[in-house]
């Protein structure tokens, strides 16, 4: 073959490949170990005549996990290749017996009648059973009255992120303990008169916990 005659049988072969078109926004999913997921497509209508496939990748990982080819007549031709895995009708992926194994990208690609690819990538992560996702850390600090009539104001601090939770164990302990000792008190003082103790405790508890979000 002459050079130019390759040169125009390449553009020609460059020009009839299909850019994929992006179906819908990507988006994130987290489940919990054991547990089972749907993940679904966007609300976009899936052509007759299309076939659909899902993908599983992570780095130096890529496997196909189903797909199937919609026919109008109903009669769908499905392969699965994961037993865990099971695509449906129309075009969603549902996993068994989540692992943390299988947190990753999965991919999506829908290949219409036009031969238009259309692809959807949804990043899941699975955690371990107790584990939460991670948060900013935020403190709230509230008044939570006790006792009804006898004007007892506690100070709950409430932390989520690095503040030790043993330490504010025993703040609040300490709290506790004053509160039943003047209860228990015979004399008619108001229990926790003292209110330069308590706004030296609050201080001190604020100052820590900032101190602890800084760090």
């Amino acid at each position: 073959m002459k050079p130019h005659h390759t040169i125009a049988f390449l553009t020609l072969q460059l020009l009839s490949i299909e850019i994929p078109e992006v179906l819908g926004v990507a988006e994130t999913r987290t489940a919990i170990e054991g547990q089972s997921i749907i993940l679904t497509l966007p609300s976009e209508q899936i052509e007759p005549q299309s076939q659909v496939e899902w993908r599983y990748s992570q780095p130096g990982k890529n496997k196909l996990l189903a797909k199937v080819q919609l026919n109008e007549d109903g009669d769908h031709k499905t392969t699965i290749f994961n037993n865990r895995t099971k695509i449906q009708n129309n075009g969603s992926l549902s996993i068994q017996g989540l692992s943390q194994g299988d947190s990753g990208n999965y991919t999506c690609s829908v290949v219409s009648t036009g031969r238009t690819i259309q692809t959807y990538t949804v990043t899941l992560n699975v955690l371990r059973l107790g584990e939460r996702e991670s948060h900013p850390p935020v403190s709230v600090i509230s008044d939570v009255s006790v006792g009804g009539d006898t004007g007892v104001t506690l100070w709950i601090i409430r932390t989520a992120g690095r503040c030790s939770a043993v330490f504010l164990s025993s703040v609040l302990a300490v709290v506790a303990f004053q509160w039943r000792k003047r209860q228990r008190s015979s004399t008619d003082e108001p229990i926790y008169s003292n209110t330069a103790y308590l706004r030296h405790m609050h201080c001190h508890v604020r100052d820590t916990c900032q101190s602890c979000q800084h760090s």
